[in-house]
């Protein structure tokens, strides 16, 4: 008698089923998106990293004020960089081994420029701190006393604009932060959750197969049951038969 697991893997013919082909349909348009779902990620990354690095080209040749201003969009690329691959890391999760060592490289080499381009950013950014404030301080020094006053709070008010800048690019860093983590720790819950349906449904089927045997050896016992009866039937109709015979001999028997 065939299985159950042997009726689902293949037919009388050693074809696959219709069910294991909608199974590998399944798996294989869920690898599809996925990748579509990486190269997304991808997609968004280039156009960060490329405006990263147009940025930090140009960031030398700008004023004190537009400098600033350039400095903090490069800082929100950087975060959207980290992010998009981020997200590429937790779709990286969900493909399969072998789609998994192909892209992993191209991940790695990603973060390594991003690494690269903050090196490059903080050093640009650095040089053009200082040269900023050389140029404040000589033109202090050429203004007179007349305008002392109003260029030191000139300084003081765009010093606190920075601070308030960086203050709150700091506070979106974070917050930014803990929403990846709070979404990666959803991406493991998810994983977890697959895993457990998996689980669950191969144990449905495992109780279903069980169910199936258990409904045969019902009726195999009820056929054997009824054998039984009719065998008993049967026997107790021959005794009956023969105790019937066995009275006609002794009769004729003992009548002659």
């Amino acid at each position: 008698t065939q299985s159950t697991w042997g009726r689902i893997i293949s037919d009388n013919t050693g074809s696959p089923t219709p069910y294991l082909r909608r199974q590998s349909f399944t798996l294989a348009y869920r690898e599809i998106a996925m990748s579509e779902m990486f190269e997304t990620y991808e997609e968004d990354y280039c156009a960060y990293s490329t405006a990263i690095s147009r940025k930090i080209s140009d960031l030398p040749s700008q004023t004190r004020e537009k400098g600033a201003i350039l400095i903090s969009e490069i800082e929100k690329d950087f975060s959207g960089a980290d992010t998009s691959l981020k997200q590429m890391e937790m779709e990286l999760r969900s493909l399969p081994p072998s789609v998994k060592a192909s892209l992993q490289p191209k991940l790695q080499r990603f973060r390594g420029d991003v690494d690269s381009l903050r090196k490059d950013f903080k050093r640009v950014k650095t040089n053009f701190s200082s040269g900023a404030a050389r140029d404040d301080l000589f033109a202090g020094r050429s203004t007179g006393e007349d305008f002392g006053g109003a260029s030191a709070d000139h300084r003081a008010r765009l010093l606190d604009t920075t601070d308030k800048l960086r203050s709150g690019a700091d506070k979106l860093e974070a917050a930014k932060r803990t929403a990846l983590e709070t979404e990666a720790l959803g991406a493991d819950i998810m994983v977890d959750l697959r895993s457990q349906r998996d689980t669950i449904s191969r144990a449905r089927n495992n109780v279903r197969d069980v169910d199936d045997n258990l409904t045969k050896a019902r009726k195999t016992l009820t056929n054997m049951a009824r054998r039984v009866v009719t065998n008993k039937l049967i026997l107790g109709f021959i005794i009956a038969l023969l105790l019937f015979m066995i009275i006609i001999i002794l009769y004729f028997k003992f009548k002659n």
